[in-house]
């Protein structure tokens, strides 16, 4: 939906246009008025295509980089294990994974939106508001209540998963379409250096807020499940 938003401006302007040009065009004006005419008319032409070409890239954008009920169906039909976050537990994990300070999944992809005030607000409040959420381990990825999901190697390749006390597990994701750059000119061993450089570089971890109660055996357990895809 906020793709979208980007069709306003030009439409506004090219509403506008055409109205200045039909009130210059359909009464008395002096004599410059064809030129001063002739200017809105292309004026409200440029604004209604730009407004087209907005309308067609969001379209596209949106169903090539948003359209996941295939990876939603997936995640689905094999879910592991559901845990539930409440109370000042969940609305730090809301903060971290949809708050107004969130830096940390840069890389990772958008969550929700690219501002806090534009984009994420409304559904922010409307998170912390509820007051609890879940977290769905399945056998292909995780469902971060509606803030996030993560499918193996649809782009995520799951590195590593590490058990911290006090937060639950924290797990190292790259993605699988990552780029890096190489030279004509370089060897073997340099361009296998650059490629671990680069998945050096764009690993990032992403914590997964888990409640206290489980015990530590039942916790690296369940980090085998999300390591492994068991």
């Amino acid at each position: 939906m906020y793709l979208f938003i980007g069709c306003i401006p030009t439409l506004i302007i090219s509403v506008i246009a055409w109205i200045v040009w039909a009130a210059i065009k359909y009464s008395l004006t002096p004599d410059d008025a064809p030129s001063t005419s002739q200017f809105f008319y292309i004026l409200g032409i440029v604004s209604a295509s730009l407004t087209g070409l907005i309308f067609i890239w969001a379209f596209f954008y949106g169903v090539k980089h948003y359209s996941n009920e295939d990876r939603y169906i997936t995640l689905r039909s094999n879910v592991r294990c559901v845990v539930k976050l409440e109370g000042n537990q969940w609305t730090r994990y809301v903060n971290y994974m949809y708050g107004p300070d969130r830096t940390e999944f840069g890389y990772l992809g958008v969550v929700g939106g690219c501002t806090f005030c534009c984009c994420r607000k409304p559904q922010y409040e409307k998170l912390i508001a509820r007051g609890y959420g879940y977290i769905v381990f399945c056998q292909r990825g995780l469902l971060l209540d509606e803030m996030y999901h993560i499918v193996r190697n649809r782009p995520h390749i799951v590195l590593s998963v590490k058990y911290i006390i006090g937060i639950g597990l924290r797990v190292y994701l790259v993605r699988s379409d990552g780029t890096y750059t190489v030279k004509k000119y370089w060897g073997a061993e340099t361009r296998r250096a650059a490629a671990l450089e680069a998945i050096q570089q764009q690993t990032v971890p992403l914590d997964i807020y888990l409640p206290s109660t489980p015990s530590e055996q039942a916790l690296a357990l369940l980090g085998l499940q999300v390591q492994h895809g068991l």
